[in-house]
């Protein structure tokens, strides 16, 4: 029927318009990734850098424009949110980067890429009880992904949680060993355990008891093959 065709035209209409204003803004994101970024990177003089971030700051509206329009013409697509959310942290406005990549995660919530910027995004913010949450969100999808266990005990050790932290970075090393970070870090959890024992071994030496004095410089000297092992 003539509203048929009329309904397809209007939808034909649309997804060229979407795709116009969506191709347009990856552009932007191009330039600003080989182009604008990079030249910020190279300036000394301060006023160069300056007008460059001026520069950066009308890029990436246009590019913001773009893929708002997108949006407006179909919200349903998460694409465009995405898009929106790598331009701030490009500019790295982090609280505005979460609020779009939680929106295209709303729209896409089994997408692993999104979870795991938006731990990402947490992390730029120091917010690591949110940073774990997501990162913790995204091993569901991906399970045992070494990368990911190994910021989480990275974040824990950030919250000055050490027990945790070594739970993640054994996990992680029963994935992948040669994660040099993780073993590092489980070393140094030995090494200061193994000092938990200094006090106690002087007190038991003053105190007579050599063969506590034994026991203690054991426990001692395990935990230092251990940190030295890894």
């Amino acid at each position: 029927t003539d509203c048929d065709k009329f309904s397809q035209l209007v939808d034909s209409i649309r997804l060229n318009y979407w795709g116009e204003n969506y191709n347009s803004g990856v552009k932007i994101i191009h330039r600003i990734d080989n182009e604008v970024g990079p030249k910020i990177k190279q300036m000394t003089d301060s006023l160069a850098v300056a007008a460059a971030k001026e520069e950066l700051k009308i890029v990436a509206d246009s590019g913001k424009i773009y893929f708002g329009t997108a949006i407006t013409v179909d919200p349903s697509e998460f694409k465009p949110y995405e898009a929106i959310a790598i331009i701030y942290d490009r500019l790295k406005q982090f609280d505005s980067a979460l609020v779009y990549f939680k929106k295209a995660s709303v729209l896409v919530p089994d997408s692993a890429y999104l979870l795991q910027n938006i731990a990402y995004a947490y992390i730029e913010l120091s917010d690591w009880d949110n940073a774990i949450a997501y990162f913790k969100n995204y091993l569901l999808l991906v399970p045992n992904d070494p990368g990911t266990l190994s910021n989480i005990a990275i974040c824990y050790n950030n919250r000055r949680e050490p027990d945790s932290a070594y739970i993640y970075n054994m996990k992680t090393i029963a994935v992948d060993s040669n994660i040099a970070g993780a073993c590092a870090d489980i070393g140094q959890y030995f090494l200061i355990h193994s000092q938990d024992f200094s006090d106690s071994i002087m007190a038991s030496q003053k105190a007579g008891k050599p063969k506590e004095t034994e026991r203690l410089m054991a426990l001692r000297d395990a935990l230092l093959d251990s940190s030295a092992h890894y």
